[in-house]
């Protein structure tokens, strides 16, 4: 998978689970967005996130569509790069380097235990 995501730290307020992370591009952007693994141990949600926001290197915009998609209904969240110049998505093909350099930030929160 070219985006990895690193948990740096989740805390439970009573309802909901808050994570915050870094997501490291490598390897190629796909068209339409790149999944986000929702795997991590440390993420005890089976939904998608019902809030995500993405932060990251100066000259892009970030953009984290969240929902179930696909026959499964798998939770599912795709991060999405636009360039601020032009309001264009970065076209499907190798990652800039310095956004393989500068791993975005990522705020999610999750449902708990659903």
């Amino acid at each position: 998978m070219p985006l990895t995501l690193k948990v740096i730290d989740h805390w439970d307020d009573g309802k909901r689970l808050h994570v915050v992370g870094t997501l490291t591009a490598s390897g190629s952007y796909p068209a339409s967005g790149d999944p986000i693994p929702l795997s991590d141990p440390l993420i005890k949600s089976g939904s998608a996130p019902i809030f995500a926001v993405a932060q990251g290197m100066g000259g892009y915009r970030y953009v984290v569509q969240v929902g179930a998609f696909g026959s499964t209904a798998q939770p599912r969240a795709t991060l999405r790069v636009f360039l601020d110049t032009t309001g264009l998505e970065l076209a499907a093909g190798a990652y800039p380097a310095p956004l393989i350099a500068a791993p975005a930030s990522l705020y999610a929160i999750f449902p708990k235990f659903s």
